[in-house]
């Protein structure tokens, strides 16, 4: 299953041709970010403790005054089709991406509107290890 991931993605890349006219390419961007904008939108508690956020991003290509982010997902188990996973991923990860965009501006200066963020997904096809790969706009 691994070695089919990696050969689709392989292709996947290759055929979309989203790197191109790219001026970075950054697997695993780390960042590390603090903000009160992202304080007052996730806050649980009603407390001062300030909120701060690291991570890594699994892709990021930046053009001359855009970006693209990418975030890998996988296993679509549980889901009756791809329509329903691709709608679960919109929901659930849309605020971690939103996150991304923010730490992005924050370290390129690049206007949130010209970051456009996207799922790229891989799902075990009828439980027979023969992978597809799915895509999400958020």
């Amino acid at each position: 299953f691994i070695k089919s991931v990696v050969y689709y993605s392989k292709e996947y890349f290759k055929n979309s041709k989203i790197m191109l006219n790219s001026t970075t390419v950054e697997p695993e961007m780390e960042f590390s970010i603090f903000d009160d904008e992202i304080k007052s939108k996730y806050k649980t508690e009603d407390d001062d403790t300030p909120i701060y956020l690291t991570g890594s991003m699994d892709l990021v290509i930046i053009y001359d005054d855009s970006a693209l982010i990418i975030d890998y997902k996988s296993d679509a188990k549980g889901f009756k089709d791809t329509k329903q996973f691709s709608d679960h991923l919109k929901n659930q990860y849309k605020p971690q991406l939103d996150i991304y965009k923010k730490a992005l501006n924050d370290m390129y200066n690049i206007d949130e509107n010209k970051i456009q963020t996207k799922i790229l997904y891989f799902y075990d096809y009828n439980g027979k290890n023969i992978v597809k790969v799915g895509e999400v706009d958020l």
